[in-house]
């Protein structure tokens, strides 16, 4: 945020000055009745704290006419941004409603299994590089320190998360190939790729080799080995549009090749079908007041079947 704060300022100061007294406030929700909007505070942010800050500019923005009319009404207002510091705020505030829309997933209402983490994740990424090419200068430096930030924990993390994605039979390893080759195009995605199935292929080799046993559902067959779509955007595209390019990747044709291990034809045969717009979605994950009152235990076996067995459940009607 202390790239962005020399941008934002003015629209800092006008939140300040509104809330500095009770007499400023209701000047600024006089101002509110003329301009017929809603009557409502402005949040006050901690310099610091990124979400405090996106709130803030969120809840200005919202209410800049009321503040253009406090400026007519109160001779003492004299820090109304003009239209670029406006313009500059509600650019800044758009990124960093990623990061805040991308948080609810993670809060204490909401949560998400490893394939949501991993996909939440990629978006940051994804649009972390999208700011990078950014026409605007303030922009391209905040995505600059977002990405020492963002690399440090990718480069620790990412593999991790990828092996878990190979767990969910609707994905498996053709989601983390499509993701790489998002963001790293179709040459680096190669080595990517090939360093993701040598820890993977270890990984199932020390579960064969300790427990002996292998089971059913990793038996099968098929395979899928996918050409990439044009990596060189010069905008990230929309979720809808991210959805539509996915379900276009999981639909292209597949090989088969009986001389595999196990693992490989798990992570070859055909995945279980569902609609592309849940990949990108966390809809169904809000706990109802049936729900909070369960234990973790049970919450996250309803998670669970909610992922499997989709067609089972109607939440309108779920009974604790």
């Amino acid at each position: 945020m202390t790239v962005a704060a020399g941008f934002i300022a003015r629209i800092r100061e006008c939140v300040k000055y509104v809330r500095s007294s009770q007499g400023r406030q209701e000047k600024f929700e006089s101002a509110l009745l003329q301009m017929k909007l809603p009557i409502r505070y402005v949040s006050i942010d901690v310099d610091n704290r990124w979400n405090s800050t996106y709130l803030m500019l969120k809840s200005a923005i919202e209410l800049r006419q009321g503040f253009m009319r406090l400026a007519d009404l109160d001779n003492s207002f004299k820090c109304l941004p003009n239209s670029e510091e406006w313009e500059q705020g509600i650019v800044i505030c758009k990124c960093l409603e990623v990061f805040y829309d991308i948080t609810k997933k993670f809060s204490g209402v909401k949560y998400p299994t490893t394939n949501m983490y991993f996909l939440s994740v990629f978006q940051i990424n994804f649009n972390i590089q999208t700011w990078e090419r950014s026409t605007h200068s303030y922009i391209r430096e905040m995505a600059k320190e977002m990405r020492k930030k963002f690399d440090k924990y990718w480069s620790t993390s990412n593999l991790l998360m990828s092996i878990g994605m190979v767990l969910d039979p609707r994905y498996k390893a053709r989601l983390v190939e499509f993701t790489y080759k998002k963001l790293y195009g179709e040459m680096l995605c190669r080595s990517k790729m090939e360093v993701f199935r040598e820890e993977l292929d270890t990984l199932f080799s020390a579960y064969e080799s300790s427990s002996g046993f292998v089971p059913d559902y990793f038996i099968n067959s098929s395979t899928s080995r996918t050409q990439s779509s044009n990596h060189e955007n010069t905008q990230a595209p929309s979720k809808y549009e991210i959805q539509l390019e996915f379900k276009e990747y999981m639909m292209q044709d597949c090989v088969v090749d009986i001389h595999k291990s196990e693992l490989q034809k798990y992570l070859d045969e055909p995945l279980l079908e569902e609609a592309s717009e849940s990949t990108f979605s966390d809809g169904g994950r809000v706990l109802t007041t049936h729900r909070s009152s369960l234990a973790p235990e049970a919450v996250q076996a309803l998670l669970c079947l909610n992922d499997w067995l989709p067609d089972l459940i109607d939440d309108d009607n779920e009974q604790a």
